[in-house]
């Protein structure tokens, strides 16, 4: 073998070799920057939507390096929601996966509502039962319907529908729920339909889910500009949330609203 031929094998091996290293090299960076999940915000400064790394958007708020206040969780068991809060400044942030591009939002206070009275099996339609009352109005022919089934050797409510005449002649449905549980009888959820004449098109449609110990821990409920997502905040095994975060999606941007819970 002469020594041109060497060489040119010597330099082939490299080559590859090379070759290998930098779609290495490229591979490894592609993950790194795919592992970097990005983000909208409303910017008020700026008065528009920003789109920026989330650890970015977690640094603006000096919580990166800090674990949230709060993680909740769909139905489905798919992580919704991100808080990061401060319970003596009543600031923080957080990050809304509800959605294939997760939105950021800040809080910069909270609202406060004393007690938190809603039932499992209230038949009031709004997630605390002291904020709205459907038969305040005046309907005729009023009629309730309940169907039970036996689940776990215990006879449970699975459908309620109330009906009446609101205006005209015609009898209308006012009311409907229906209610779901697992085969050991405990509530996993319940949906809400309210008839939008008489409540209005907020919160006309909810769906509540449950935990193991039937706490409501998440809801969404419908209304004209997009949804309102209600995550239930609990301090360790208290049947009484601490505070309820709502975030209300107005066609993708997610508006943030933390309550309080006193007595």
């Amino acid at each position: 073998m002469n020594s041109k031929t060497w060489f040119h094998k010597i330099l082939k091996v490299n080559l590859s070799f090379l070759i290998v290293v930098v779609l290495s090299l490229v591979t490894i960076y592609c993950k790194n920057v795919s592992a970097e999940t990005s983000i909208d915000y409303w910017d008020k400064n700026a008065n528009k939507i920003v789109t920026t790394s989330e650890s970015k958007f977690l640094q603006k708020y000096g919580v990166n390096n800090k674990k949230p206040f709060y993680k909740g969780y769909d139905d489905e068991g798919k992580l919704a929601v991100e808080l990061y809060f401060d319970e003596k400044t009543k600031k923080g942030c957080g990050i809304s996966y509800y959605y294939s591009n997760p939105f950021g939002f800040e809080i910069d206070s909270y609202n406060t509502q004393k007690g938190f009275t809603y039932d499992k099996y209230s038949l009031m339609p709004i997630r605390n039962d002291i904020k709205f009352n459907p038969y305040s109005e005046e309907i005729s022919n009023y009629k309730e319907e309940k169907t039970y089934k036996f689940i776990n050797k215990k006879q449970r409510l699975t459908n309620y529908t109330s009906t009446g005449i609101f205006s005209g002649d015609e009898t209308e449905k006012l009311v409907v729920m229906d209610f779901s549980y697992g085969k050991n009888g405990k509530l996993i959820s319940k949906h809400i339909t309210v008839n939008s004449y008489i409540a209005g098109s907020y919160r006309s449609s909810s769906a509540i889910y449950y935990d193991k110990s039937e706490r409501p821990y998440y809801s969404n409920s419908y209304t004209t500009h997009g949804s309102l997502l209600d995550f239930y905040i609990y301090n360790g095994n208290s049947k009484v949330p601490s505070y309820i975060l709502t975030l209300d999606d107005n066609l993708g941007v997610i508006n943030p609203e933390l309550t309080k819970i006193t007595k």
